[in-house]
């Protein structure tokens, strides 16, 4: 029994202290901005097959409820060349999650799965996000200096120099 607490203690505090991987900081400067979306993805190592997946956590700090967002985005190898997905030779993939996602809402654990097949990709490099609002206006980011005030962490196997 008393190991039993201890271990629902363990998790509890662990639960708690979780730190998202985005700051008050760069939520802050996102809605500064005027950028809805703060967010921080990272490509999984290569698995048997050779297929990569896309892991990503989003915080909506807009004061709108999203109804779609899609994120583009496309890999690099260990010297940050662009790689093509050898099944299927395709870069560029998209990935959308339907909401709605309420203002405030933060998500965790997200995986676009095997959107490649290249045992080379070392990295995952943003390239654009959407979104379209439940009220019907849109959002759209892909110039470099927008992309790096929504994805702020450039941690988690991120390309360097690149969203």
């Amino acid at each position: 029994m008393k190991r039993t607490l201890v271990t629902l203690l363990l998790l509890l505090s662990a639960c708690i202290s979780y730190t998202p991987p985005w700051t008050t900081e760069s939520a802050k400067a996102a809605r500064d901005a005027d950028k809805p979306i703060v967010l921080s993805m990272s490509a999984h190592l290569p698995n048997s097959a050779g297929g990569v997946s896309v892991g990503f956590a989003y915080h909506n700090v807009s004061s709108k409820a999203m109804k779609y967002m899609r994120i583009l985005f496309r890999p690099r190898n260990a010297v940050n060349d662009i790689v093509a997905s050898r099944i299927g030779d395709r870069t560029v993939v998209t990935g959308e999650v339907t909401g709605p996602i309420e203002p405030g809402a933060e998500v965790y654990g997200r995986v676009f799965e095997n959107a490649w097949y290249n045992s080379t990709i070392k990295c995952v490099e943003l390239v654009e996000v959407q979104v379209d609002f439940m009220d019907g206006s849109t959002f759209s980011e892909k110039s470099p200096e927008g992309l790096k005030i929504i994805r702020p962490d450039f941690g988690g196997r991120a390309c360097p120099g690149f969203p």
